[in-house]
């Protein structure tokens, strides 16, 4: 047997960027969400559109909350109805959802009145359900 001495030389991993302004999506709508969500963060895989409309079967609406020309506050729900009841609850397969709301810049006063506005604009969108079920996602400390 021959004992050959093999040394591999490891190369890090490519950086892959993806662009969210140009994602080749055929759906206007989504076109437009990704193109207005590229200044927030703190979404989850579940708030994507893409996942979205695989779960509802496109049934879902965004609440968007705006401050001059820019996004500051978006929350996605469904509504469906159960007899002469209107649902909204969490999509199948869907583990949390909620409020994506980036911090203000400023000081803590400053980001509790920024994130308590955005909030309460947010719910005054959402319409009248017999029941409303979302479950925030437990790594957001924010979440009201």
């Amino acid at each position: 047997m021959v004992n050959e001495d093999v040394s591999v030389k490891l190369m890090p991993a490519p950086r892959i960027e993806v662009d969210r302004m140009r994602t080749d999506v055929s759906n206007a709508r989504t076109t437009v969400i990704h193109a207005a969500r590229a200044g927030l963060n703190g979404r989850s895989i579940f708030h994507e559109p893409w996942w979205l409309d695989i779960a509802t079967g496109g049934n879902w609406k965004l609440a968007s909350v705006h401050d001059r020309g820019q996004l500051v506050a978006e929350m996605p729900y469904t509504v469906t109805r159960k007899g002469i009841w209107r649902l909204s609850t969490l999509p199948p397969l869907t583990r949390t959802l909620g409020p994506v709301i980036p911090a203000a810049k400023g000081t803590g006063d400053d980001d509790w009145r920024h994130c308590f506005g955005a909030t309460q604009a947010l719910v005054e969108q959402l319409p009248e359900c017999a029941l409303f079920h979302q479950r925030f996602d437990p790594y957001v400390s924010d979440a009201m």
